[in-house]
């Protein structure tokens, strides 16, 4: 038995980010957790009931990243060894496991909101963000050095340079805004920034920088979609030593009822 249309799990994880962050941040702006416009990703997720959403939406996430960097990391492995460029093996391993960092860093931030553990929140969206960003460079790099068995033709590697450029311009510009901005504020609640609040302009450019940064991420997950969607997977086979020693001692499933004796 086969798995096919892998594609199928990209083309979820990027449903699902824009689905689940909507739906979050809907709920909180109805229960006054936030202002209406262009708060932090994580500000929607912060209180309860969208707290518990958000959460949720996360663990999924990063169940379904696991999968395709797991996928993905065989696929890459069963094409060097047909080629037999000896230095890629451990640049796909590298990548393997910075994909699996960036989803616990997934995990790490459904699972400790900014206003109860706000290190190990940031920690969490440094591994998530960071890890997915060299995760696709990572793959970029793969892709372009295996381009006769991976789409990475020149439109494609194209768009995806400039989708990593344009990620790392906003993770930066995130990052110094967000300092900038928390430096100034004197309102009540940073989660309600107001207009008339300091530091509200760079506010927005922080906010807005995430957001995009977000896409721009599934963008570069949504070029991948076209290597998974020609592969299949088997269906994995579980064997147990145990029953090859009672077989071999003439053990028989005789002795045993069944239930449809």
């Amino acid at each position: 038995m086969y798995y096919r249309r892998l594609d199928t799990l990209i083309y979820i994880l990027v449903g699902l980010v824009p689905v689940g962050f909507m739906t979050t941040y809907v709920i909180a702006l109805m229960n006054g957790h936030v202002e209406a416009f262009l708060p932090y990703i994580s500000d929607t997720g912060t209180e309860p009931p969208e707290s518990c959403i958000f959460a949720q939406i996360l663990a999924l996430g990063a169940f379904i990243q696991i999968l395709i960097a797991f996928i993905r990391y065989h696929h890459v492995k069963l094409i060097i060894q047909f080629v037999g460029i000896s230095s890629l093996p451990t640049v796909n391993i590298l990548g393997f496991c910075i994909g699996i960092v960036s989803s616990i860093g997934v995990t790490i931030v459904g699972s400790f909101q900014e206003t109860n553990v706000v290190t190990m929140h940031f920690f969490g969206a440094g591994l998530a963000y960071g890890g997915l960003f060299f995760f696709s460079l990572i793959q970029t790099y793969l892709s372009y050095k295996l381009r006769e068995f991976l789409k990475s033709d020149r439109k494609f590697l194209l768009a995806r340079v400039i989708l990593l450029i344009i990620s790392f311009t906003l993770s930066m510009m995130f990052s110094i805004f967000s300092s900038i901005s928390r430096s100034k504020f004197d309102g009540d609640n940073p989660r309600k920034w107001l207009p008339s609040d300091g530091g509200y302009l760079e506010h927005i450019v922080s906010t807005a920088s995430e957001w995009i940064l977000t896409f721009c991420l599934m963008g570069l997950l949504v070029s991948f979609s076209f290597d998974f969607r020609l592969i299949k997977v088997a269906y994995p086979s579980v064997h147990d030593p145990n029953l090859e020693k009672f077989n071999s001692s003439g053990i028989r499933n005789s002795n045993y009822e069944t239930f449809n004796e």
